[in-house]
């Protein structure tokens, strides 16, 4: 790839900008509406953090995130997205259904070297899943990076010094909402915790949304023009030329920020947490650090790269049903919840045929508070709740609606 001086010109001027990052991630798949924390750890996963050589091991800088989502999402748009805009990247779809012999027919191999300016790219797995006999594999492709010769060829594509950006449905196909979310991964723990970043992305009903949605599509069928933020082509020699040259370092004030929030998450965490805080998550929050710092072009990591690093991981960890302020309770609290809104929505399921589609609140309350006993405000905070998450509506006051016909 060939860097001009102008190039580097308009790259350092874009570097300039405060809003540096929500421009690249504006001009990530402007087509897909949303999805901005995906977009966000995207940007930065381009971008990279810095590999570090020690006399006997290497610290990898470079990022793994998984997208857990229902079909139909733009999971597929976003990753294939990504291998453009990425130093080499490669593009894999369904890596569970391919053998190494399939694998050494195709160039990924060859390509694994093509780069003028960075070694390091990203490979992008569409429909990523385990088999039993892969969980060791890929945890030495994820993390240790050691010699493993089963599946050899497979093994040096994931091996490589590379991202991994990978995309998987729910276990059933889509999730369940009444069933906690790592029980919906299809992958195990022991790959799970290699991943930086875990984004679980659920197709709910939002009639705003759906409307902004629909708007963005038909506009694009009406007049089929992408208008970026920045031009593909030099994002992504922006993305090269950051890569080979900024190498930032911790402030002392980003040093203290990360310590903090280090210390404060592992309270109350222990070995039964299904996704624990560790050593691991540090340094993942380390590499997100130094990846807002090079977007800047910056030698220093800041106090406010430091923060926006801890701002996606919480994202990530919310998702997941982790309180960061209750780590402890999070998960049982999230199960409990998930109790009473599944008695909600029997409920309003059977009085919605009883009652000819619209359910009066106050019969809801009644039939609720007489069968489980709960109060009137438990009550309306878990009716607020299930509305917030797209499953029921108020057509009229005073009146419940499904989203979805029973």
């Amino acid at each position: 790839m060939k860097i001009t001086e102008n190039d580097v010109e308009m790259i350092q001027e874009l570097s300039k900008n405060p809003d540096i990052l929500e421009v690249i991630v504006d001009s990530i798949m402007p087509l897909i509406h949303g999805q901005e924390d995906i977009k966000k750890a995207i940007a930065l996963q381009l971008f990279g953090g810095v590999s570090k050589d020690y006399d006997s091991f290497t610290i990898s800088g470079e990022l793994n995130i998984l997208i857990v989502g229902d079909p139909a999402i733009g999971k597929t748009k976003l990753l294939k997205k990504a291998s453009e805009l990425a130093v080499n990247g490669i593009y894999v779809d369904n890596i569970k259904d391919q053998d190494s012999a399939n694998l050494s027919q195709t160039h990924m191999l060859q390509n694994l070297c093509k780069s003028t300016l960075h070694q390091s790219q990203m490979i992008c797995i569409d429909g990523f899943g385990v088999k039993a006999d892969d969980i060791v594999l890929l945890k030495e492709a994820l993390g240790k990076k050691s010699n493993f010769n089963t599946e050899e060829e497979l093994l040096q594509v994931l091996k490589s010094d590379s991202s991994i950006l990978a995309a998987s449905n729910p276990l059933h196909g889509r999730f369940d909402r009444f069933i906690g979310i790592l029980e919906q991964l299809a992958l195990p723990i022991t790959i799970l915790s290699w991943f930086d970043l875990i984004f679980v992305v659920e197709d709910r009903y939002d009639e705003f949304e759906n409307l902004k949605i629909a708007q963005k599509v038909l506009n694009f069928h009406q007049n089929p023009h992408v208008d970026y933020e920045i031009n593909p082509v030099l994002l992504k020699k922006y993305v090269a030329y950051a890569r080979d040259i900024i190498e930032p370092k911790l402030s002392h004030d980003a040093h203290q920020i990360l310590e903090e929030f280090y210390i404060e998450i592992r309270k109350g965490w222990d070995e039964e947490v299904p996704i624990p805080i560790t050593i691991r998550q540090l340094e993942s929050l380390i590499k997100l650090s130094e990846a807002n710092a090079r977007i800047r072009l910056s030698k220093q990591i800041t106090a406010a790269d430091a923060i926006k690093a801890i701002n996606i991981y919480q994202e990530c960890l919310k998702k997941l049903g982790y309180d960061i302020e209750q780590p402890q309770e999070a998960d049982q609290n999230l199960i409990s919840d998930l109790e009473v809104i599944k008695v909600l929505m029997e409920n309003l399921k059977t009085l919605q045929n009883n009652y000819g589609g619209l359910v009066p609140t106050n019969v809801l309350f009644e039939e609720i508070s007489s069968k489980y006993g709960f109060d009137k405000p438990m009550i309306e905070h878990f009716i607020k709740k299930i509305k917030e998450q797209g499953l029921i509506f108020e057509p009229l006051q005073g009146f419940l609606k499904l989203s979805n016909p029973p």
